[in-house]
């Protein structure tokens, strides 16, 4: 389960507030901690970390940072995760998304969608994304945040409006929760 409304949409950083920011973030933390415990992923909270997201170690991704792959062709999609297609979540985390950023100039990708599956048999959200190019800050915070629980595979993709042959700066905003230890002692 990634999404549980019927609104989707993305909020343009540039109209929020640093407290809306604040309380979105909280809001996904919230959301993706209780997936956890429920997924038994941690028992309590207290036994929880929350961090963000590491695309190479996390994902498998092929580069550091958030980078795209090439753009070859508009309107065909391209995965989020540089290098893999669509990654398998670990079983002892849980991710959730609240936002996206875009640090190519002009705004290279006008959709952004989560699916679930190798395939992208489940839709948990497709957010549209040309208004952020009239904003001075191309980043926005999704209506509630999407997440993934355990073992389940991220199809994550945006669709190009233009063709970039060296890829883009394209990310997620995000946190994952898992048992402290693994990857953070404390």
């Amino acid at each position: 389960m990634g999404m549980t409304s019927a609104y989707k949409y993305i909020i343009p950083v540039d109209d929020m507030t640093e407290g809306d920011k604040a309380r979105m973030r909280k809001n996904a933390i919230d959301a993706a901690m209780l997936r956890a415990i429920r997924t038994k992923v941690v028992a309590a909270e207290d036994e929880a970390l929350v961090r963000e997201p590491e695309p190479v170690t996390d994902f498998g991704m092929a580069v550091g940072g958030w980078l795209a792959p090439a753009l070859a062709a508009v309107g065909t999609a391209v995965t989020v995760f540089n290098g893999v297609a669509a990654p398998q979540l670990a079983n002892n985390r849980v991710v959730v998304w609240y936002g996206c950023f875009i640090n190519t100039v002009p705004l290279p990708v006008y959709e952004l969608t989560f699916r679930e599956g190798a395939a992208g048999g489940s839709t948990y959200a497709i957010f549209m994304l040309d208004q952020l190019e009239s904003r001075q800050q191309m980043a926005c915070y999704f209506s509630e945040p999407v997440w993934y629980d355990p073992q389940r595979v991220m199809l994550i993709q945006w669709l190009p409006k233009v063709i970039l042959g060296a890829g883009a700066r394209l990310g997620l905003m995000g946190f994952i929760i898992e048992p402290k230890g693994p990857t953070v002692s404390q």
